[in-house]
């Protein structure tokens, strides 16, 4: 592949980038407006590879001629009937709401890490304190009284 290939090869294949990646993407929104809004939520370990996965599907339906719409559209079903079965299973079968979801920890208290969590949730001291610092909590110790809020709501 000579240096000119690198950038540009020919047309037809730019004509294909743009109109499959609007068609799949147009197909994509309906079908997350169809399936619901629980399908962005990445609440679980689940949700999370679906996205990632939808999205993946989405550039490969864009980039790659030998992939038409109708195979696109037939993934992105997949996917997303895929995810509706978990979550009404495991809306049915606690075990499997468990296995899917995580919950919360406590990592730190009364203004104090607690180390042994820390490691526990794999969860660097540096992450807590720039979280405190996104949601603008001023000192550490108004973490415990802002969680509190945050869990009464």
């Amino acid at each position: 592949m000579n240096t000119s290939e690198m950038f540009y090869q020919n047309w037809s294949a730019l004509l294909h980038t743009v109109v499959a990646s609007a068609l799949s993407f147009l197909v994509l929104v309906i079908l997350l407006r169809f399936f619901g809004k629980k399908m962005l939520l990445a609440t679980s370990a689940g949700s999370f590879v679906i996205i990632v996965a939808l999205g993946n599907a989405l550039a490969t339906a864009a980039l790659d001629q030998s992939i038409g719409l109708a195979e696109t559209t037939t993934g992105f079903v997949m996917l997303m009937t895929l995810q509706w079965i978990i979550i009404k299973s495991a809306a049915r079968f606690p075990w499997l709401g468990l296995m899917m979801r995580s919950s919360a920890a406590i990592v730190f208290f009364e203004g104090k890490p607690l180390p042994e969590a820390l490691r526990k949730q794999r969860v660097a001291l540096e992450d807590v304190h720039a979280a405190i610092r996104e949601k603008a909590i001023p000192r550490s110790n108004r973490l415990e009284r802002s969680c509190s809020r945050a869990a009464a709501s």
